[in-house]
């Protein structure tokens, strides 16, 4: 179980890292974006790991930035709210 936060970007991340699988700068000649997110590969082997930039997201016109234990939110056009996912 990883209590850290992660988000689906980290997936690909993660899987690239732990079967030391190098991400290619190109296809066919055609550059790729390159790969987004942070392995937490750490985080699965137990050590300590603080993901080392914040997660924004939009979902259906919801968003939300993610860093650390603070948490940022919109429900569609409604005002944002700041929470602490600790004390809140």
């Amino acid at each position: 179980m990883v209590h850290e936060p992660t988000h689906i970007v980290d997936i690909a991340a993660t899987i690239y890292d732990v079967t030391d699988a190098e991400y290619p700068a190109e296809l066919n000649g055609s550059a790729i974006t390159s790969l987004e997110g942070h392995s937490f590969r750490r985080a699965i082997e137990n050590e300590v790991w603080v993901r080392p930039a914040p997660i924004f997201w939009e979902h259906e016109g919801n968003r939300a930035v993610r860093l650390g234990d603070w948490k940022l939110v919109s429900e569609g056009n409604n005002r944002w709210e700041l929470y602490n996912m600790k004390s809140d």
